[in-house]
């Protein structure tokens, strides 16, 4: 990645002879951690599946909470959340693309089992507080 703008580097104090290692550590402050775990629906089994969350950035952050707008609550926020930082999930959850689309859609809001949704956010939740304390999440 690495800053490539003259201009900038220099408003950046960088120097040239810096650059390798900065790239380097560029990698490790921008991957996103992930949490991962199986999914298990006991009235609906066709929901089971492991499912990948990625730790929420500063615009996914903006993003969920233009989503649950004028909405408030857990059950707002859990799914706001999950709507938006799920990177993998059982193919049931997915939407086919519309016509002339490639990409499916997340569709959280015709899954059935609220509770069980509400669980794993529950479990993710755990996992962030965990993980942002320096904790076996990390």
């Amino acid at each position: 990645m690495g800053l490539k703008d003259p201009v900038l580097r220099a408003a950046a104090g960088i120097d040239p002879a810096l650059e390798p290692a900065l790239s380097a550590q560029e990698e490790v402050v921008f991957s996103i951690p992930e949490f991962t775990t199986g999914f298990k629906s006991i009235g609906f089994p066709s929901l089971d599946g492991p499912v990948t969350i990625r730790y929420a950035t500063v615009a996914d952050t903006l993003a969920i909470e233009r989503a649950m707008g004028p909405l408030a609550g857990f059950v707002a926020e859990a799914i706001a959340s999950l709507q938006i930082l799920i990177t993998k999930a059982p193919a049931s959850w997915w939407k086919a693309p519309e016509k002339g689309g490639k990409i499916p859609t997340l569709d959280l809001g015709r899954l059935p089992d609220v509770e069980a949704i509400l669980d794993l956010y529950r479990a993710y939740s755990r996992w962030r507080a965990d993980f942002r304390s320096g904790g076996a999440g990390s």
